[in-house]
């Protein structure tokens, strides 16, 4: 078995309703680990799976997730988010289908289901940097 691992980055904003800090709006640069760990398939070249199909997954997923702002499910109604694009200039909201709390947490499990959607034969973890100094990981 061998593990490779590919980064993205991405920015986005996020408003963790409640906490003391995270209830303010605001936003970080974010780093995404993809792991993928699976045997080496001998043809055509010996990779797990090749960094360009990793990338593939990750762009339509990055097209969305870039410059917006990261909502739970069911955290705002459909008035209040049509709300928010209108106060922000039409942002871009990212919702987080399944997962009540833009959190660290939610979206490195969110894009690990994601990923393991598009390779069910292969083992994924994903680890999500919140900023320089914090992450989550989903195994």
């Amino acid at each position: 078995m061998q593990t490779i691992c590919k980064r993205f980055q991405f920015e986005a904003a996020h408003v963790v309703p409640g906490h003391p800090l995270c209830g303010n709006l605001h936003g970080h640069s974010w780093t995404v680990e993809v792991f993928v760990k699976g045997e080496v398939q001998k043809v055509p070249y010996n990779f797990v799976v090749d960094f360009g199909e990793i990338k593939k997954v990750w762009q339509d997923l990055f097209e969305r997730l870039d410059h917006s702002l990261l909502v739970g499910d069911g955290q705002y109604s459909i008035s209040q988010m049509t709300n928010i694009k209108k106060a922000f200039g039409n942002t871009r909201i990212f919702l987080m289908e399944r997962y009540p709390m833009p959190t660290s947490e939610n979206l490195a499990n969110l894009i690990a289901n994601y990923f393991r959607d598009a390779f069910p034969n292969l083992e994924i973890c994903t680890r999500v940097h919140e900023g320089l100094t914090a992450w989550a990981e989903s195994e």
